[in-house]
């Protein structure tokens, strides 16, 4: 009888829907407002608002990371990417913001983003770390342990507090006047 090989299949938190139900209601109060009261700023946090609930909702519904003891398949807001694991070179955890996510590596220097495991800054996923160690573990044979790595992006960190107190600063804008 042939031995089943051990397959893991992550999802996106579904407590990410608690982050984006505020923005789905927001985006489109901007939009209107924008539209029946003049306001360029208004439509624009309107639209991008939609827009990041939109891509937002997608990851939600449709990605997942799904591994093997032969490699991984991922899909992400339409994108989906497959890595053999003898052409991965290790998982790096992004910190950023706002939380952390994973990215599997390739020998060619490509980067993939990873559905699952994520952790956002508001809704923390307990088991984040312990799954991580699963899916470096999952190369099977003779493969060896897929190495871990822990990135802070201080560069990145900059931009979108930048962006967020610009964001913040135009929806205020926006509702003030």
């Amino acid at each position: 009888m042939a031995e089943v090989s051990p397959r893991l299949r992550l999802h996106p938190e579904r407590r990410s829907l608690a982050i984006i139900a505020p923005t789905l209601l927001t985006g489109p109060a901007l939009l209107l407002i924008g539209w029946t009261q003049p306001s360029a700023t208004a439509c624009l946090v309107g639209c991008g608002m939609s827009l990041y609930t939109l891509r937002g909702l997608l990851i939600l519904q449709r990605a997942y990371t799904e591994a093997w003891p032969d490699g991984l398949v991922n899909q992400l807001a339409g994108n989906q990417a497959e890595a053999a694991w003898e052409h991965t070179t290790r998982l790096i955890v992004m910190q950023t913001l706002f939380g952390r996510y994973v990215q599997l590596e390739k020998r060619s220097g490509e980067r993939i983003s990873l559905a699952a495991p994520r952790t956002g800054l508001l809704l923390h996923t307990p088991d984040f770390d312990a799954t991580l160690l699963t899916l470096s573990q999952m190369p099977g044979g003779s493969r060896t342990t897929i190495p871990i790595q822990t990135e802070t992006v201080l560069p990145a960190v900059v931009v979108q507090s930048v962006l967020v107190v610009g964001f913040l600063s135009a929806v205020l804008v926006a509702v003030l006047t």
